[in-house]
């Protein structure tokens, strides 16, 4: 690995070859810029503070640990993997984990704890939308960052601004052609449905279980549509167990399936194990 610098950073960028590693060669970008070292700062100094009154495993993250637990053996996806949390499980679990990530922040992260020991794991430092091209991608300095302007209707609530964002790359998910996929994790900040239109034809042709994180802001008629479009069955946890969920609504965790083997009953049997 090259020498780092104070002030710069390493990002691998991608080349779009399945199957080859290492997917990202390594350049030295850099310096970074002022506003994203005061934002990182600042979003661990939130997480310090949180750390003694935050339950040491999220509903949300419980669940998704389930999800790989559950599913066959395959290709897996986190999409909007963020600092990695899943990888390590997804790798014991994966023949393949296909991660993307487009903060630069985060893929250092990854690359420094996850890629040296977990040779089955390929990171895409590339956000993934429904057109190919180079986007903003804001960040709000609360551990969230996102490429959607929903925020824009409520910017003091979802503290994101105008001009504390990073360019970043973007690509369909359609564009790498993948097979074999068993397992999709998707939690991308009010993107759900623009990740969603740009995998019509990987959704559709993979047999996989899903998890989908909703947020504020979205179109869930949209979303809703897309996931009927694509064959798949919409399942919520409630306290009861897995439960048919009727509609999209904001700010809550789905289960999906297009997988004629995976039933609604199947996926309460084992979560009552």
């Amino acid at each position: 690995m090259a020498s780092r610098e104070p002030g710069h950073q390493i990002v691998r960028t991608p080349t779009i070859t399945p199957g080859v590693r290492p997917l990202f060669p390594e350049k030295e970008v850099g310096p970074i810029p002022q506003h994203i070292i005061e934002m990182r700062q600042k979003e661990e100094k939130l997480k310090d503070e949180a750390s003694s009154t935050e339950p040491p495993v999220s509903i949300f993250k419980r669940n998704n640990n389930e999800i790989i637990e559950w599913a066959k053996p395959g290709v897996f996806l986190d999409i909007g993997c963020s600092e990695g949390c899943y990888l390590e499980r997804m790798s014991k679990r994966a023949t393949r984990v296909i991660a993307f990530e487009p903060l630069p922040t985060n893929i250092n992260h990854i690359i420094e704890k996850y890629l040296d020991h977990l040779p089955n794991i390929e990171l895409h430092g590339v956000a993934l939308w429904n057109t190919p091209g180079k986007m903003k991608f804001y960040l709000n300095g609360r551990g969230s960052s996102t490429l959607a302007t929903s925020w824009q209707q409520a910017p003091d609530l979802a503290g994101y601004q105008h001009d504390k964002f990073i360019e970043v790359e973007a690509i369909t998910l359609d564009s790498l052609n993948l097979t074999d996929i068993t397992v999709c994790k998707i939690d991308v900040e009010r993107c759900e449905q623009y990740v969603l239109e740009g995998g019509a034809k990987t959704f559709t042709d993979n047999k996989m279980l899903m998890s989908l994180e909703t947020h504020k802001g979205i179109d869930c008629e949209r979303i809703e549509d897309l996931l009927h479009a694509y064959g798949y069955k919409i399942w919520a946890k409630a306290e009861a167990g897995v439960c048919e969920a009727h509609q999209i609504e904001e700010d809550r965790q789905y289960f999906l399936t297009n997988d004629p083997d995976v039933s609604v009953e199947l996926l309460r049997r084992k979560h009552t194990k």
